[in-house]
């Protein structure tokens, strides 16, 4: 069987690599939509339109199964593209990266970075409140994170800067957080990870939406 990814970047890869060393055994399709990047902004018509066109193209190429690896097109359009292919199975990264956050609090407050369109979906705070009702879920639009990421800065200052500015809301006070896990739900974050963790420091857990996803996948396929 062939596996196609869909992202609007490069960020996907961070799940492609969990695959390849998860399932070596099936062949990859990934395809990036870089040239329309990023898709955080833009209209759920646009991300409908652009998402529709890639799983299409996927399926075109063979493809029995395809992953929708990026956050915004998985919270705005997985759903419609499910109902438009009941026969073939299409998976998103929004309900893995919620369980495995909710596994993951020892307080009951999750925090979540993401793009703004993935932010505004609201996808993240339902999927995590129906894993977790009780659990306080604090969302953070963080789109400016991604050219950095795209321009390949990975790590500068810079970057350190505009996360502790993505983050600043999420302090309880000097030095403490009023979180305890963050879920990076963005597959262009786990790229970012150790800054994340830089600014965050120990008593956080940084949960990997794109990890997850790829695990829930492995059982999928195993099945």
């Amino acid at each position: 069987m062939k596996i196609g990814i869909f992202d609007s970047g490069f960020g996907g890869l961070t799940i492609l690599d969990s695959l390849l060393r998860r399932l070596p055994q099936y062949d990859y399709l990934y395809l990036g939509d870089s040239a329309r990047s990023p898709y955080g902004g833009r209209s759920l018509e646009i991300v409908h339109r652009f998402t529709r066109e890639a799983v299409q193209w996927l399926f075109d190429e063979g493809c029995g199964l395809v992953v929708i690896a990026c956050n915004t097109a998985s919270a705005l359009a997985l759903q419609a593209l499910r109902r438009r292919h009941p026969t073939v199975p299409i998976l998103g990264v929004v309900r893995p990266g919620a369980t495995a956050a909710a596994l993951a609090t020892r307080t009951g407050r999750i925090g979540v970075v993401a793009t703004e369109a993935t932010v505004q979906s609201g996808a993240y705070f339902a999927a995590i409140k129906e894993e977790s009702p009780a659990v306080v879920v604090a969302e953070r639009a963080a789109s400016a994170l991604v050219p950095l990421i795209e321009s390949g800065e990975l790590d500068s200052p810079r970057l350190d800067a505009a996360i502790g500015e993505v983050l600043a809301p999420l302090r309880s006070g000097p030095g403490s957080w009023s979180i305890d896990t963050l879920l990076l739900g963005c597959t262009h974050f786990p790229l970012i990870r150790a800054a994340f963790a830089r600014c965050l420091g120990e008593s956080v857990a940084v949960v990997d939406a794109a990890a997850a996803a790829a695990a829930g996948l492995a059982d999928v396929v195993a099945v």
